[in-house]
């Protein structure tokens, strides 16, 4: 699952900026995270994938309010 998002990461990077090896980077971090220092499963990694993408969202908005 970690594997999918951060793919999933790096693709939606490439359309914004060109290069998804940010997203996909703090998609992995955060997966790892999850994972090592809490124990959590894969319901606790889509949960933390989901509070990327919304963080990501919110910073995009702010920065480009279009």
């Amino acid at each position: 699952m970690a594997l999918a998002c951060a793919a999933f990461f790096y693709k939606a990077g490439e359309n914004e900026t060109g290069s998804g090896v940010w997203f996909a980077g703090m998609s992995i971090v955060i997966s790892a995270a999850i994972l090592m220092l809490f124990g959590g499963g894969v319901l606790a990694v889509l949960l933390g994938q989901l509070g990327l993408l919304i963080a990501i969202t919110l910073y995009r908005v702010w920065r480009d309010p279009r």
